[in-house]
């Protein structure tokens, strides 16, 4: 996966076959945990150019369907200010 909209869709796929039985939630919660640690990371990143008061560049959060780069991409739930 490169950017966190491939992560979200990788991460409902597992929801799915939880609920599907075709994957067990042993393996399902390693992937979470994973997929965690990759979220927690980038948080980690982001405090630390917020505390050197710089805009990060990070490639995770960019990309086709990623937010950064994207004015037309809005957060679910987001009130739309047109």
């Amino acid at each position: 996966m490169n950017n966190i909209t491939e992560l979200r869709n990788e991460l409902t796929g597992v929801f799915k076959d939880v609920r599907a039985g075709t994957i067990d939630a042993e393996k399902a919660q390693a992937l979470n945990n994973t997929a965690g640690k990759i979220i927690k990371s980038l948080a980690v990143e982001l405090a630390y150019f917020e505390q050197i008061k710089q805009t990060p560049s990070i490639a995770f959060f960019s990309g086709p369907s990623g937010l950064v780069g994207s004015a037309q991409q809005q957060l679910p739930g987001a009130a739309s200010s047109q």
